[in-house]
């Protein structure tokens, strides 16, 4: 959904005549209150995370009536503020789902984590030369879940694209090690490993 960013209040494109300047508006799944450009976890409006938040607990709950009523079935994933709210979502989300697959981002600091919730399996994978989800910040977000006692498995690794948070070519590769994982059982201890 396309809407205004209240961290880019001053951004304004021109629309034309008769619309004139407009404030810009960006692909998201929450409002940002403030742009930290990679230095720290933004501010968020938590009334549209909650949004989003009830939106994305709705789509699940129909999923997991059509594949006949097991939670276990479903993974969800993301990337960037997508991982985001993967991760929210499923750390909310009344029953435990099957996992979560999250590519450049992290837990949200205003996503609860339920102990009910220790065993799904989470795999988060980070761009080693990301600067907009940089690691100085995005570890201790992991390092909550794991210290929480969460099934994390982080990895950090380099696109060979160079592309940093818009990453290309690692994408799929991750996301098909991370599914093989979960279809095949693979949880095991939360780790935290680069290459």
């Amino acid at each position: 959904e396309n809407q205004e960013q209240t961290c880019f209040k001053d951004w304004m494109v021109w629309r034309g005549k008769r619309l004139r300047w407009r404030r810009i508006q960006f692909s998201s799944w929450f409002d940002y209150l403030t742009d930290k450009a990679g230095g720290g976890e933004n501010h968020l409006c938590i009334e549209t995370l909650l949004e989003m938040r009830a939106q994305l607990h709705c789509l699940i709950r129909r999923e997991v009536q059509r594949l006949g009523g097991d939670a276990k079935r479903v993974i969800v994933g993301g990337a960037s503020q997508g991982c985001c709210v993967a991760l929210d979502a499923a750390l909310t989300y009344p029953e435990e789902l099957g996992g979560v697959v999250g590519v450049v981002g992290h837990v949200l600091g205003n996503t609860p984590l339920d102990p009910s919730k220790r065993s799904l399996p989470i795999h988060l994978f980070h761009e080693a030369n990301d600067r907009e989800m940089n690691w100085k910040w995005i570890k201790g977000t992991v390092q909550r879940l794991i210290d929480h006692g969460f099934n994390v498995h982080s990895r950090r690794e380099p696109d060979p694209s160079g592309s940093g948070h818009w990453i290309q070519d690692i994408e799929g590769p991750w996301i098909r090690s991370a599914l093989r994982r979960i279809v095949s059982g693979g949880g095991g201890a939360s780790s935290m490993g680069s290459r």
